[in-house]
């Protein structure tokens, strides 16, 4: 589907919202670049940019060093603490959101489940590496926790440094 700007006006930014919010994906699988690169090419002008993600996966790193060369981003890390540890109750079956992809685990078999938070705490490591090398602005915030105390805290360390 091609994207038509909503028309200028003092409502813009609503309309921006409202086609945020109401719009529906034609699949579920998540591509940061294309949506960076999407940025790229229609904001010609400075702007304050807003990632809000996960950010597991990788391929995306090259379009974010462009957006951070060109416009002031923040980085928003969406974490679900339910993702970083599996509690003990024997097999289940996890579904990856994006792909659909089933993986049968043992939560007993501490082979696996220390397998499973290696891998979860490099992402970790190598996330914080990339926004740290990169000197990129990032909030982490808890899906199970209410967020406005994190977002004034950020903005009041970044009004200091300014």
């Amino acid at each position: 589907e091609r994207y038509i700007p909503p028309k200028k006006g003092k409502n813009n930014i609503w309309q921006i919202i409202r086609e945020v919010l109401t719009f529906k994906p034609e699949n579920k699988k998540t591509d940061i670049s294309v949506a960076l690169d999407f940025l790229l090419k229609t904001t010609k002008r400075k702007a304050i940019v807003f990632l809000i993600s996960d950010f597991i996966g990788t391929g995306f790193e090259k379009s974010i060093k462009m957006v951070k060369k060109r416009h002031d981003l923040v980085a928003i890390k969406v974490i679900d603490p339910n993702e970083k540890s599996i509690p003990e109750v024997g097999l289940v079956i996890l579904e990856d959101a994006e792909t659909g992809e089933l993986i049968e685990i043992d939560t007993f078999d501490k082979k696996a489940m220390s397998m499973y938070k290696s891998i979860v705490e490099q992402n970790k490591n190598d996330f914080e590496q990339f926004i740290k090398s990169n000197r990129i602005d990032c909030i982490e915030i808890d899906s199970v926790k209410p967020y406005i105390k994190d977002l004034i805290k950020f903005f009041k360390l970044k009004e200091k440094r300014l």
